[in-house]
């Protein structure tokens, strides 16, 4: 086997979180491009792991039969068709945190302003995910952090979405906020019609005008 590339211990890192002492991770990649990501357990935490991520599969268990263990699936991670509270959750957060990026961008404050630029484009995503499950009438998995959504979508989608990240400036900031704006208004329109939900409207209007009056938009 290749030496490694680089090697990671999360459970030995508080970056993010406190360390975990029930488990200990190694996640290694090799020079040639293989990876492994290792998790030593206590023997008797492994069907919590299984019930916990339904893709794991059991390739040797020395004290019960593999049969214990079902299939692997991946219905834990597929997109399902919105619930009503999620959609209004979703609608009412876009719109909150929208008005975070106008004041950061009103305030010349570039870190604070993309940071919640890429709130609000996670909750279009989010209403795009739904969108495309609505038209398939099925459950979708689209990977980790949305990945296979831009293969759903059509070229005027993706080249849109595309539009909402900005550069580094400030009138790519203004324009990628509106893009995102008149994005979510019509797909939250859409799904929420699809679903007879009842779209608040004059929450994204209240917003929206504030937003423009804001930037001096008439």
């Amino acid at each position: 086997m290749a030496p490694p590339l680089i090697v990671q211990t999360p459970n030995e890192m508080n970056l993010y979180r406190e360390p975990s002492g029930e488990s200990f991770a190694f996640l290694m990649l090799f020079q040639d491009g293989n990876r492994i990501d290792l998790t030593l357990k206590p023997a008797e935490s492994r069907y919590l792991h299984w019930k916990q991520d339904g893709l794991t599969r059991c390739l040797l268990d020395k004290d019960n039969p593999v049969s214990d263990f079902p299939a692997p699936t991946d219905t834990d991670y597929k997109t399902k068709m919105p619930e009503e509270d999620f959609f209004h959750q979703c609608c009412n957060e876009f719109w909150w945190v929208a008005v975070y990026v106008v004041k950061g961008w009103s305030r010349k404050e570039m870190l604070y302003a993309q940071a919640h630029l890429d709130i609000i484009r996670r909750m279009l995503i989010q209403m795009l995910q739904w969108k495309v499950v609505l038209e398939k009438r099925t459950s979708v998995n689209f990977g980790q952090e949305a990945k296979c959504l831009e293969k759903q979508l059509g070229d005027k989608s993706n080249k849109e979405l595309a539009a909402t990240y900005a550069a580094g400036s400030y009138e790519s900031i203004w324009a990628s906020l509106q893009t995102a704006i008149f994005m979510f208004e019509r797909e939250s329109a859409s799904v929420a019609g699809q679903c007879g939900f009842a779209l608040n409207k004059q929450e994204g209007a209240r917003v929206w005008q504030y937003i423009k009056k804001v930037g001096h938009v008439q």
